[in-house]
């Protein structure tokens, strides 16, 4: 063959290459029977999407948004598909006929070599699996507890020995020490002197880490895997790298046992504790052929790999989650105080008797549901002939898998509160919704390929929790928010170690022992449903500000402080600020601001003072800022908008405007402040004429977090100014707010309470689905009067003074009336009749939720469903709460529809971060549940009455395809999602803004009160 046919030869080649991908990706493009499965653009044509996402780090979150965005199957790969649906479970992992496993487990082993772990052979993985399983039965496992406990006593004993010394502590690293003791003691019969050390011995935790972030992203391009295992092994020299040091380290110990045969105490060395090498010998010794050498090998790298970093995870997730959450804490504490003052619980606690502890079991399970050690996709290849999954035809040899992440976040499984930690939903006494949850609790995988040590990881967890939760109190301690935000890894199939700061003291006589874990529980802190409250330098704040202040700051022992530390609704808000700073311009607030900043001080801020949650707009222990003397009031000059202070409430404001016979959209109950009210998006009373009150809103005064003050309008600061609408107070402070104003003299509004229930909420429905009067508003509310009394209350609102009657409210009319106020007055008349609704220094609970419907039909059975499920669960309320401190229980409505919507757009053409989608899903029906009462020894049980029937109406609606996520922040209780409920799009877009203009993240670490965005 001539030079040039040979040329010609390799370019042809070269070409058909080219060509053969171009027609793949065409294929994949137009022609794939999966072609409709939607997922990143890219992730069609390229695994390379999927490498990048899993390089940039947390690949579960974003296989978690994709679900969110896409549905219950996406596509991260040209032929990776993942799937959340529960139905799919037994299709892909069932015991009977389970697919095998991808090319993607080939990395995670030697080249030629086989684990039970990667084995994708499913007759010999069944094979191999049978000659181990009985080693790690419950029953087997429960005569290791003397081990564990020697481990947990150690640990236990370090702690202690480090507080004395009053350094720091990396926790999660000790954790991880704990975890490997245990498991080289049960594997090995002696500790591997991590707990000893403190130190990585060997460099085993090291190889493993190396491992895993080796084989996760390899296992995707698995064809490269024997060239590039062997160039590392090659550069790491003679004990390899990753894997194979961890199977050198481990060969090395089976030698050592096999020449120090007396390495199991005499007093250990039964038949059922001996460790699992021991026993892997005799199997050995007894038969040769059938468990070989190799398998002596591959069940103790077995137990290392899998037994050890997974176990550290779990227990490092299970403290911060109690840490985050003080009420799960000190439930936690508290059943354990009672099973050991009750004789029930040992001081070195038993594996039986910490199954007895229904709250512990509980808070386990849910640390495991939110935070398992498997972070990717279980990847199966669907097998020949195909497979149906989810509604979509899979050919064979597609790769299709269930991440756990996902899986546990499913809120037709897990309800509608499925991103929260809450683990009494482990101890509801519905059967069937428990069965339900516990059959897609998936922490230790599925099927066949069930983690066969996952007895082991909850000995080791149900074993220590209680001991150091007993001994030990915690307090989160450090800048944990600013190490989560510049953490990234590689996202192994196991979950990272998870980093913590906390303050951990002794129950008993220890001093203080400052608790440094630093490697990655901090990525929780943008998945945990409350912002981190910074640890505050409370009396140099006050210092700070006194000395910058002088007479605008003030102590207890002031009359001013004694006034406005009291100046508020509900008493959920009364807590004990160290001092209170009461500006009155917005460079005082500003000068605050980066003081607060500089000094690392957490400070509170009110401005009405009417969201009736505790921390919200006060602080225990820090600075509070009070708006009281930023009151500005004043009309430009041509009347067509008010410059307004966050130091007033809507009756001064309406009163002022009346004068002028002009109004403003805002607030309907006169004493509610201005500022909360807007920056929530503002339900008003003109809504259908003028959308939501931020709409309205021309221009801010704010101070940022760089402590300077700039106005924000449509054109100086478009991003900002659509995300002050709607997005709290995640970016700054407002000092003043510019609003449109409208003609408006007199109204006819009023009061109509009717004793029809029935026939009220058919009124309501009527009003949501035909209503075309702009000018009408209507808050329909259902009021529990007492056990046998129910009566229903519409506020009447209609921007005309020329009609009495109005033909929108004739459904209300024609139902008999117990009381009617609805005749001619002025907007401030009106808002102070209903401000005459609201009972102050009394203590209350709003929760919000929202149905949507497109019909009549639809629309009343919405609120049918939220009045029944309300009405049916008081009997259990009022077991708790007594009549005579009952002040009101009610249920109100409140219809946003297109009226509502295009008038939002047209008073304010830029939007705003609410996220409503009217056209899509029908009328919007946002409701909110309030009870109000006297006396704080009943705040626990109505709290958690309001949340459980909260959870229980939401999830009704949920079942008949009514709800919507939205939540009203003007009416949400603190444990609410109110940015979920916004779009993820919206949610993101408003993450950035923050991070824009909040870059130090001063308003999110040192003003923990409101609704935060997150770091």
């Amino acid at each position: 063959m001539t030079d040039i046919s040979l040329l010609y030869l390799i370019l042809g080649l070269i070409l058909a290459s080219g060509l053969l991908k171009i027609a793949t990706f065409v294929y994949g493009y137009f022609f794939s029977p999966l072609k409709s499965i939607p997922g990143p653009f890219l992730a069609r044509f390229t695994d390379a999407w999927y490498l990048w996402r899993l390089y940039k780090g947390h690949f579960e979150r974003d296989n978690v948004a994709l679900h969110r965005e896409y549905g219950p199957v996406v596509r991260y790969g040209p032929r990776r598909y993942s799937i959340n649906d529960p139905a799919a479970i037994k299709a892909i992992y069932g015991l009977e006929k389970a697919f095998p496993k991808s090319s993607w487990y080939d990395a995670w082993v030697a080249p030629g070599e086989v684990s039970l772990f990667a084995d994708r052979d499913t007759k010999r993985h069944a094979y191999h699996r049978r000659l181990f399983q009985n080693n790690y039965s419950m029953s087997s496992l429960i005569s290791y507890e003397p081990y564990v406990d020697e481990c947990a006593d150690l640990f236990v004993q370090r702690l202690s020995e480090i507080s004395q010394t009053g350094l720091p502590l990396d926790m999660g690293h000790w954790l991880q020490c704990y975890a490997f003791d245990v498991i080289g003691l049960i594997t090995y019969g002696k500790r591997l002197g991590f707990l000893d050390s403190g130190k990585d011995i060997g460099g085993v935790m090291e190889a493993l880490e190396a491992f895993l972030s080796y084989a996760a992203p390899v296992g995707i391009y698995s064809k490269l895997h024997p060239f590039l295992f062997s160039v590392k092994n090659y550069f790491a020299g003679s004990s390899g790298t990753g894997r194979a040091y961890v199977i050198s380290f481990t060969r090395s110990r089976v030698a050592e046992s096999m020449n120090t045969p007396t390495a199991v105490p005499a007093e250990k060395k039964t038949t059922s504790a001996e460790p699992f090498l021991l026993k892997f010998l005799e199997k050995h010794e007894q038969s040769p052929d059938k468990f070989t050498s190799t398998n002596v090998t591959m069940g103790c790298v077995a137990n290392m790999v899998a037994g050890s970093d997974t176990t550290g995870i779990t227990l490092s997730a299970i403290l911060y989650y109690l840490l985050k959450h003080p009420p799960c804490l000190a439930a936690l504490q508290q059943e354990i105080d009672f099973y050991y003052s009750e004789g029930k619980l040992s001081r070195k606690p038993t594996f039986q008797e910490t199954q007895q502890m229904p709250y512990l079991q509980a808070v386990i399970k849910e640390t495991l549901r939110l935070h398992p050690a498997t972070g990717l996709p279980l990847e199966r290849v669907v097998p020949k002939g195909g497979a149906t999954i989810s509604g979509n035809f899979f050919p064979e040899g597609s790769i299709v898998g269930i991440s756990t992440w996902v899986q546990h976040r499913n809120q037709s499984i897990y309800g509608l509160d499925a991103d929260v930690y809450r683990p009494e939903r482990w101890l509801t006494t519905d059967e069937e919704q428990l069965s339900v949850m516990n059959r897609h609790w998936i922490p230790f995988g599925l099927g066949s390929r069930t983690c066969l040590g996952r007895h082991i990881s909850m000995l080791e967890i149900s074993k220590l929790i209680p001991k150091i939760v007993r001994e030990f109190n915690y307090e989160l301690d450090g800048d944990l928010a600013q190490m989560g935000t510049n953490w990234s890894t590689f996202n192994y199939c196991g979950q990272p170690q998870l980093a913590l700061s906390f303050i951990l003291s002794s129950t008993v006589n220890h001093p203080m022992l400052l608790v440094m874990l630093t490697s990655t529980i901090v990525s929780l802190l943008s998945l945990a449903t409350c912002p981190a409250i910074a640890e505050e330098k409370t009396e140099s704040g006050c210092d700070v500000l006194k000395h910058v202040f002088p007479d605008k700051t003030f102590y207890p022992k002031d009359a001013v402080y004694e006034y406005e530390s009291q100046k508020f609704w509900s008493n959920n808000e009364l807590l004990d600020p160290a001092c209170v700073f009461r500006p009155t311009s917005a460079k005082h607030v500003a000068e605050a601001v980066k003081r607060m900043g500089t000094g690392h001080t957490s400070f509170g801020l009110r401005g009405g003072g009417h969201m009736a949650i505790a921390g919200a707009n006060n602080i225990d222990g820090g600075p509070l800022f009070v708006m009281s003397n930023l009151t500005t009031l004043e009309l430009t000059k041509d009347k067509k908008s008010v410059w307004v202070g966050p130091g007033l409430d809507w009756g001064q404001v309406y009163r002022y405007l009346g004068k002028h016979k002009l109004a403003v959209a805002g607030g309907r109950l006169s004493p509610v402040g201005v500022p909360g009210l807007l920056l929530a998006g503002g339900i008003n009373f003109q809504g259908n004429q003028r959308g939501w009150a931020a709409d309205n809103v021309l221009e801010y005064e704010l101070v940022v977090s760089s402590g300077k003050v700039i106005s924000v309008t449509s054109k100086s600061h478009p991003d900002l100014f659509w995300a002050l609408k709607g997005g709290s107070n995640n970016f700054g402070i407002v000092t003043k707010f510019k609003l449109a104003t409208f003609p408006s003299d007199q109204i006819y509004a009023g009061i109509y309470s009717v004793t029809d229930i029935p026939g009220f909420l058919k009124a309501v429905a009527n009003f949501s689905a035909f209503n075309t009067d702009p000018l009408a508003h209507i808050v329909p509310q259902v009021i529990a009067v007492d056990e046998e009394t129910t009566i229903g209350g519409a506020i009447l609102f209609y921007d005309s003074d020329s009609d009495p009657e109005p033909e929108c409210f004739r459904p209300f009319f024609d139902l008999p009336a117990i009381s009617n106020t609805f005749e001619k007055k002025t907007l401030a008349q009106f808002s102070d009749e209903t401000g005459q609704l609201v009972t102050p220094k009394i203590n209350n609970q709003f929760i919000a939720g929202t149905t949507t419907g497109k019909t009549y039909e639809e629309l009343l059975k919405g609120v049918q469903i939220v009045n029944d499920g309300f009405l049916n669960a008081l009997p259990d309320l009022y077991k708790t709460l007594p009549a005579e401190d009952r002040i009101l229980i009610s249920v109100d409505w409140q219809p946003i529809g297109s009226l509502w919507t295009k008038a939002s757009k047209k008073y304010n053409p830029g939007g705003n971060a609410l996220g409503l989608d009217v056209e899509k899903k029908g009328t919007y029906i946002a409701w909110a549940e309030v009870v109000e009462w006297s006396g704080d020894e009943h705040n626990e049980a109505v709290f958690k009455w309001m949340e459980d029937t909260t959870w229980a109406i939401a999830n009704a609606t949920q079942k008949a395809g009514l709800y919507d996520p939205f939540t009203y922040m003007g009416d949400a209780a603190g444990f609410q999602n109110v940015y979920d409920g916004y779009g993820e799009e919206n949610k993101q877009k408003l993450l950035q803004i923050s991070r824009k203009y909040d870059p130090s993240r001063i308003f999110q670490k040192y003003w923990p009160g409101g609704f935060k965005i997150g770091l």
